[in-house]
Order: structure tokens, then C-alpha cells, then sequence
């Protein structure tokens, strides 16, 4: 598993001369912390998480497939709810 996380990045170019595309095109699951900073380089096959504080001790988490590949994730973490 990767933990990328790109608050200081300020360019898509950035991220290319960090060999983004290292992780995310290798083997395991990466997580990107501010991903917005990668729009446009992240691949076509991706799971969005959403994690909005609400409160001192409550959160919402809202997950988003950005295609079809992830749409049976979303149904197994809702069926577990």
C-alpha cells in the first residue's frame, strides 16, 4: 500500500518529476491525500473517498467510483453497513 500525500505540491509537473505514475501504475492500492492537486494524471480506474468531519467524534464518508470497476466495491461496503 502507498500513502501519497500531496498538500505541498503545487503543479501537475511536480508530479510528474516525482514519478507519480511509479505508484499508481505498480503493484498495490495507493491512497492520495489531496487529490484534487492530481486531477487529470490520476487513472481512469479509480475509487474516490470522501471524509468530511461533521463533529468531535463524527464523520461521513462518501465513496464515489469513477467508473464501473469500483461499482461493486461500493455495493459490498454499503451491504455491510
Amino acid at each position: 500500500m502507498n500513502h501519497i500525500d500531496l498538500y505541498r505540491i503545487d503543479s501537475a509537473d511536480e508530479l510528474v518529476d516525482l514519478g507519480l505514475d511509479d505508484y499508481l501504475l505498480g503493484e498495490g492500492v495507493s491512497v492520495i491525500e489531496w487529490a484534487d492537486k492530481a486531477a487529470g494524471l490520476l487513472p481512469e480506474h479509480h475509487l474516490e473517498v470522501l471524509i468530511e468531519y461533521l463533529g468531535e467524534t463524527t464523520r461521513r464518508i462518501t465513496l464515489t467510483a469513477n467508473s464501473d470497476r469500483y461499482s461493486s466495491t461500493i455495493e459490498a461496503v454499503a451491504s455491510a453497513t
